[in-house]
């Protein structure tokens, strides 16, 4: 009795103590809730750090990809953590693999690519051909400095200059030949060759814009040339397929790179391809402010036709 009757006189000091607990344990939720969330980085690679933000960016955009191509509308939750452990080896593989040092090898890589894309779908995929334009510069610059020292006694800027451009040439037509005989020669796991289609743009103002240009002019010529068969035959090769833009750079009214405009013309007369789109109209038709890489070319020209009807 003594004890129930020493609780019941402090009765409304526990009520308080209990009260302040209580709202101790509300505010608190309550403060983290309010309170900004703190950035915290996922791991770090060679010096570099991947934001948390930035992993569940590509786990977001990688997870799209995958219910794009698989017909999916949701993955569970085994296929979600097998998607984030893919995005992360891919961070970590791009990191330490260090970027290729000439245009060739970047052909090569890139077509490594497409084999390893093309065996985990089914579809189409499309390479925009600008991303290899600073590997061929790269090439460029490694020849450059190569001849400057073997030829550092004549002093001869212009014999310098030929060497460093027939290398170049050289290389470009290996390159691009290699990239077409690999495609056309690939078989994946899927029982068919990549549906690959090569995005041509040359973008005014490009860092890379000359190269670009000289990338898809060798393209084109190659694509006019064709593929030999088993009888020696040149033949008109299935992939890939050619997208080439138009825009006011290469419009046939007097810009610049009109010769090659001429060319693709030529070899769209005698191989089909390259489709074409106008960067201008693309942009006006469909509201967007620039020209954008596309899909599917034939699904694209589809399309595009019922825009303009």
């Amino acid at each position: 009795m003594a004890t129930l009757q020493n609780i019941r006189s402090k009765g409304p000091l526990l009520v308080i103590v209990i009260g302040l607990a209580l709202f101790a344990f509300i505010a608190g939720d309550a403060w983290k809730v309010l309170q900004p969330h703190q950035s915290h980085d996922v791991g770090e690679v060679n010096g570099e750090t991947l934001s948390a933000q930035d992993y569940q960016n590509m786990v977001e955009e990688y997870t799209e990809v995958i219910k794009f191509s698989s017909g999916m509308s949701s993955l569970n939750d085994e296929q979600t953590n097998q998607v984030k452990d893919e995005v992360w080896r891919s961070y970590v593989n791009n990191k330490l693999i260090e970027s290729p040092k000439s245009f060739k090898v970047a052909c090569t890589v890139m077509t490594q690519i497409i084999a390893a894309v093309a065996s985990n779908q089914y579809g189409g995929q499309s390479v925009n051909i600008s991303h290899l334009g600073k590997y061929l510069r790269k090439s460029a610059e490694k020849y450059r400095r190569h001849y400057t020292e073997m030829l550092a006694a004549n002093n001869s800027p212009e014999m310098i200059d030929k060497l460093v451009n027939d290398r170049v040439k050289s290389e470009l037509k290996d390159g691009v030949q290699t990239m077409q005989y690999q495609i056309n020669t690939l078989m994946t796991t899927n029982g068919q060759s990549p549906f690959v289609t090569l995005f041509m743009y040359i973008e005014d103002g490009y860092e890379y814009e000359t190269e670009v240009a000289m990338i898809i002019e060798e393209i084109l010529k190659q694509r006019l040339e064709g593929i030999k068969n088993e009888k020696g035959i040149y033949v008109t090769p299935a992939f890939p397929k050619l997208i080439y833009v138009l825009d006011e750079n290469n419009c046939l009214n007097g810009g610049k790179y009109d010769y090659i405009t001429r060319l693709a013309v030529q070899c769209s007369a005698k191989r089909m391809y390259p489709d074409y789109i106008s960067a201008k109209m693309y942009a006006e038709k469909l509201y967007f402010l620039c020209c954008f890489l596309h899909i599917f070319s034939a699904y694209f020209v589809t399309i595009w036709q019922n825009k303009i009807s």
